[in-house]
């Protein structure tokens, strides 16, 4: 899937791209809210200049049911490059 996100030209436009299991519940506006925290108290600003931020919801990387990545962290994805993680 992740292929055909960063193959989407809508992905650089947004500052964090999210993906959700069908089966996860997510409660848009505490997300949006928290997301903004990060944006406001500049933790994305300084991730972004290094390699980007990915939310981990799961140990093992990638594999829970919310995914959410900066816009600069899903391009470091992309290139197979370390980045930095914000452990929920």
């Amino acid at each position: 899937i992740w292929r055909e996100v960063l193959q989407d030209s809508r992905t650089l436009l947004v500052d964090w791209v999210v993906k959700v299991d069908p089966d996860a519940v997510v409660l848009i506006q505490i997300l949006r809210q928290q997301l903004q925290q990060l944006h406001d108290g500049g933790v994305l600003g300084r991730a972004e200049q290094a390699n980007g931020m990915f939310v981990n919801n799961c140990l093992h990387g990638l594999h829970g049911p919310i995914e959410i990545l900066s816009r600069k962290g899903l391009l470091t994805y992309a290139g197979g490059y370390e980045w930095t993680a914000l452990v929920s």
